[in-house]
């Protein structure tokens, strides 16, 4: 038997974590969520102390200077970064980024990152 992908979400959104969750879950049933987390640290903590294989991070619930938070965390994990902030984008370059989501997230849209993943790493 394979084994399971293994990721984390960042979003402080209790809700929209859960609808992620849930559209996983139905688009890739060999995916496991280890921790759902609301802040940037708890991310980085978990990141370096659990088997993962990708994060998904709300760059809002990362918080002020998201993005040199996670220069400075060293985090080489693949990522999946969502914003509703288009303009962020053009500050992503040098990250281990799969995929750039602008919000919502929709169905369509994770699926098309997993892909991206699962191609990367072939």
């Amino acid at each position: 038997m394979a084994s399971s992908l293994k990721y984390i979400i960042l979003e402080d959104s209790y809700f929209i974590a859960t609808d992620i969750k849930n559209s996983i879950a139905g688009l890739c049933p060999h995916t496991e969520c280890t921790a759902t987390v609301e802040a940037m640290e708890d991310c980085i903590h978990m990141a370096n102390n659990q088997d993962v294989d990708l994060i998904i991070m709300d760059m809002e619930s990362a918080g002020e200077n998201a993005v040199s938070k996670i220069r400075q965390s060293r985090i080489s994990h693949p990522l999946i970064l969502i914003s509703d902030n288009k303009d962020i984008r053009q500050s992503l370059s040098g990250l281990n980024m799969i995929e750039f989501i602008l919000k919502p997230v929709t169905a369509s849209a994770l699926s098309s990152a997993f892909r991206k993943y699962e191609e990367s790493i072939c």
